[in-house]
């Protein structure tokens, strides 16, 4: 019994321990199923209607006021709650007060705030003048408090007039100040310009001055015609700019030269001309055996479209008898020769025929050659060539026209004709040749000079020479020769030096300044010349020595930088001094509150100005003040100073609108500064976006920039990027609505020895699942396990294993049937409790590693 115990305890701690360590999951599970109280969310509040919560302490109609009168919106309202406020506008014959309220407030119990005085009698409309117009900015104002100014423009046609004023003042009798004029007409137009082929009408040609919109008529210039029937009205108008202004695009064809028609053809005649019209010249001539018979060989086409002249004639060409020949005799004998007739001359026998056997009649009017000459001609013995030898001609005698054939030997190149032959006076021609050897290479290059023609493909000869120039930037050395002859195989001959840099002489120094240069004044040099301090130069401070051997410019002068005397309109500069030299410094002031527009200093800078405009004194209000939620309209957003009762616009930032009932403008008043802001700009709402389902909705109100945000139920997760909306500044959310869904949990691994019901695709939270193990088997583990809120199971999947009482029943039976001592049991089972200790850690390793997994 005491064994059966021991063994029983040793069981029951061992399960006690694995009990402890499923406990310690389970508990683990248990603990994350504790859920976590959702954040108290609170309703958002409406804006509560006050008026009707004052509707027992409101105010009647608004005072009638001498001055003023209610805006157009209130014109049809009697009754106002408490705390609302109600705008006037001034009555006609009055205008604003600045810096006064235009709004009264109720106190409730039918009392209203006490009015500004808000509104003085004031000038009506300006006058109208016949030069001048009123600027935009006080055509749209009836009225005019006393001491404002309005200021006009000139009227088209009208310019201004130096040095008047161009506004008046409203006087304390409520009537204008007399303006001054202020405008003129402006100029009118000269003759307009002259185009090809066109002149002005002859009603205009006399006159030379135009009025502004004046037009002046074209035509033609004689001899013309109009090319295209519109343009038949081409007339120029004289523009406000003093320009003239054409009806049609300025071309070179308006016109076309008038048509005297074909001039008339000639017989054994023909003309040349280039067309029919104006201005053209037909050209007559003779065909070939023909003369001209009248005067004048062309006509001209004129300006009233006839030829002038009469049509030319052509007559036949005869020659005189042909020159009779001594020794000789011609053929065919002829009372008359007309034109291409033609005679052939004959010697007697043994003489020479010498000139042309054959001469006609030409067109005018001669024989086409001298008669020739009948003679006895002999050529004596040709002399030899050296350095050739014949090739035909070798034996005499030599007679007109016998011909002697050389060629040269290998090396040699022959200069002049390879045959010669016997002439009429007895003499060989042309000349007799020669065989010159050959140089092998081209003609040097030199840096100095080049040669004086293309050598390119030729070949030099002994004897023969070549130039050369010198080069751009050299002159020629006195008493050379620029050239070098071909020696034949020897080369060429050895060139003397026959050019030299040419040079420019030394330009000189100059005053207040120094000169520094290069090269000896030579060809491609330079002297760069810098002026002392305070002075600039004048003309070029860099010459260049030229290849004419000129400077490429005459020295310049240095000149000392004074800048002009400014001058302010109502305001002062300092220093003041005679005369403002280079880096001089003037500061400018404005007299009293005028604003001085441009830089505030100016430095004398090269070449003698001041380094930016000099700046006026306006009287000018400063940039309008910000107002919290607007901006200025764009227009207005980069001036830094603004005319008086110039006046500026503010709009809402986006997000934000307008309060009703008030202006948003403000005017830049006669003491310079802006009349008091009226804009107030709210968050614009964007409404209740709505609740979502499975979730919580958290916002502090729903106007511009505020965000709601959505807060799943528990068991449902986020299916959207983002928990939140924002109202945006067109007044609408945006556009992503945040989603909740309902959780799941993955579908459960099984091992072969168990199995869960019910089997789904998809579990979602709070779903429930069972565990069984096959017969045999002990479950180890939960049976039951549970979907959570976040997509886990409540507990490690459970396993199947054989069941450890079968195992210990058969140790107690082997026990009965052994002689051990219960010591030796003891051991024994105290080692089967480690083998059981290793098998539950192996467990419960495994078991985390799966819950991990999960």
């Amino acid at each position: 019994m005491m064994l059966r115990s021991k063994l029983n305890y040793f069981i029951l701690l061992n399960f006690y321990l694995t009990i402890v360590v499923f406990g310690y999951q389970d508990g683990g599970s248990l603990f994350s199923q504790i859920s976590q109280q959702p954040t108290t969310s609170f309703p958002v509040t409406e804006n509560v209607d006050h008026a009707k919560l004052s509707e027992i302490d409101d105010c009647g109609p608004p005072p009638d006021l001498q001055y003023g009168e209610l805006k157009e919106v209130y014109m049809d309202t009697n009754k106002f709650p408490k705390d609302n406020i109600v705008y006037y506008k001034c009555r006609p014959g009055y205008a604003p007060v600045r810096n006064t309220k235009t709004y009264i407030t109720c106190l409730g119990k039918s009392q209203w705030s006490s009015p500004d005085v808000f509104c003085n009698p004031a000038c009506g409309p300006p006058p109208v003048l016949e030069y001048g117009d009123l600027q935009e900015n006080f055509v749209e104002v009836a009225y005019f408090p006393v001491g404002d100014k309005v200021y006009y423009k000139c009227k088209p046609d009208y310019v201004y007039v130096q040095g008047t004023k161009k506004d008046i003042t409203c006087l304390e009798e409520l009537e204008w100040s007399v303006p001054d004029i202020f405008c003129k007409p402006a100029p009118t137009c000269g003759p307009p310009p002259g185009i090809q082929d066109l002149e002005p009408k002859e009603a205009y040609l006399s006159r030379t001055s135009f009025a502004i919109k004046e037009k002046v008529e074209f035509q033609c210039r004689p001899g013309y015609t109009f090319s295209l029937f519109r343009f038949r009205n081409i007339a120029a108008s004289c523009e406000s700019n003093l320009k003239w202004s054409f009806s049609h695009p300025i071309s070179n064809t308006f016109c076309k030269r008038k048509s005297c028609g074909n001039p008339g053809e000639i017989i054994n005649g023909a003309f040349e001309a280039d067309d029919f019209t104006f201005g053209s010249k037909a050209v007559y001539k003779c065909n070939n055996g023909y003369r001209m018979l009248t005067k004048r060989n062309y006509r001209e086409c004129l300006a009233d479209g006839q030829w002038s002249n009469i049509t030319p004639e052509c007559e036949a060409v005869i020659c005189e008898n042909p020159s009779a020949l001594t020794n000789g005799y011609y053929s065919p004998d002829k009372d008359q020769y007309e034109y291409l007739d033609s005679v052939k001359y004959s010697c007697h026998q043994g003489l020479e025929l010498i000139g042309e056997a054959s001469v006609y009649c030409t067109s005018d009017g001669n024989w086409s050659s001298n008669p020739p000459e009948c003679k006895v001609v002999r050529c004596p013995e040709p002399e030899s060539v050296p350095n050739s030898r014949k090739t035909s001609g070798f034996y005499g005698p030599y007679k007109l026209n016998f011909a002697v054939t050389y060629e040269c030997f290998r090396g040699y190149q022959m200069v002049g004709s390879t045959s010669v032959k016997c002439n009429v006076n007895n003499e060989w021609e042309p000349a007799l040749p020669k065989c010159l050897g050959k140089c092998l290479l081209e003609p040097p290059s030199l840096e100095y000079a080049e040669l004086d023609e293309n050598i390119f493909g030729k070949t030099f000869l002994e004897d023969s020479e070549v130039s050369y120039r010198c080069r751009e930037g050299y002159e020629p050395v006195p008493g050379t020769e620029p050239s070098i002859k071909c020696l034949g195989k020897k080369g060429w001959s050895t060139p003397q030096r026959f050019c030299t840099l040419r040079s420019c002489g030394n330009p000189g120094e100059i005053e207040n300044g120094r000169m520094i240069a290069t090269n000896n004044f030579l060809f491609k040099s330079y002297v760069i010349y810098n002026c002392s301090k305070g002075y600039k130069m004048i003309s070029n401070s860099k010459l260049y020595c030229q290849a004419d051997g000129t400077w490429s410019s005459p020295p310049p002068t240095c000149e000392e930088i004074i800048c002009a005397t400014p001058s302010i309109t109502d305001g002062t500069y300092s220093p003041e001094k005679m005369k403002y030299s280079e880096m001089d410094l003037l500061t400018f002031s404005c007299n009293g509150n005028l604003k001085l527009i441009g830089d505030h200093s100016l430095h004398c800078v090269s070449p003698g100005v001041w380094n930016s405009s000099v700046p006026e004194c306006q009287a000018l209000c400063d940039s309008p003040p910000v107002i919290e939620n607007t901006v200025l309209e764009i227009q207005f957003a980069d001036s830094s100073y603004f005319d008086i009762n110039a006046t500026v616009q503010y709009v809402c930032q986006p997000g934000f609108s307008q309060m009703p009932n008030t202006s948003n403008t403000i005017t830049c008043t006669n003491n310079l500064t802006w009349s008091t802001p009226e804009t107030s700009c709210l968050r614009r709402s964007c409404g209740n976006p709505g609740e979502i389902p499975n979730a919580q909705m958290e916002a502090t109100d729903f106007l511009f920039e505020s965000k709601v945000s959505y807060h799943c139920l528990t068991g449902y997760k986020l299916a959207t990027s983002i928990n939140f909306r924002q109202c945006q500044a067109n007044g609408n959310w945006s556009e992503i609505i945040p989603a909740c869904e309902v959780q799941t949990c993955p579908v459960p691994h099984t091992g072969p020895k168990e199995s869960y019901r019910p089997q789904k695709k998809k579990y979602q939270y709070q779903d429930s699942i069972s565990y069984k193990c096959h017969d045999g088997l002990s479950l180890f583990g939960k049976t039951s396990l549970t979907c959570t809120e976040h997509g886990k199971w409540s507990s490690f999947t459970p396993h199947c294993k054989e069941s450890q009482c079968d195992k210990i029943w058969a140790i107690q039976e082997e026990m009965r049937k052994c002689t051990s001592t219960p010591d030796d049991w003891i051991k024994y089972l105290q080692v089967e409790y480690l083998h059981l200790q290793i098998e539950n850690l192996k467990l419960d390793i495994e078991w985390k590693k799966k819950g991990r997994k999960q």
